[in-house]
């Protein structure tokens, strides 16, 4: 049975690869958007400047609603706000990472749990 749910979410993980080889990841919760308006975000991130920067911005206010496993250097938990995570999205290879497992996830071809 499929069950309708007018606002879905879901949780899966964000696998990064940091510089140097090392991988590290965050447990995130994210809004499911409609598929017109992920295209129509993409689609402006693709061409660069400054739409795609507002893009961008609009994807993760609009997508990421939650996280965990994300400490700070006294690993203490870092609470989520909309800031921190902005802040977090400026590092090239988390954003790298957002932008390929998050549409993964949307159009199904997401990690599959074993």
């Amino acid at each position: 049975m499929f069950v309708l749910d007018e606002n879905p979410q879901f949780e899966a993980p964000l696998d990064i690869q940091l510089p140097g080889g090392r991988k590290q990841r965050i447990r995130g919760t994210f809004n499911v958007l409609p598929v017109d308006r992920v295209e129509e975000l993409l689609t402006a991130i693709g061409k660069g400047g400054e739409d795609a920067k507002a893009a961008m911005a609009d994807l993760i206010d609009e997508a990421w609603v939650d996280w965990k496993d994300v400490v700070g250097p006294d690993k203490q938990p870092v609470e989520f706000s909309p800031e921190r995570l902005h802040a977090l999205m400026q590092l090239p290879y988390v954003r790298a990472a957002f932008l390929d497992q998050y549409p993964a996830e949307l159009g199904g071809r997401g990690r599959r749990k074993n």
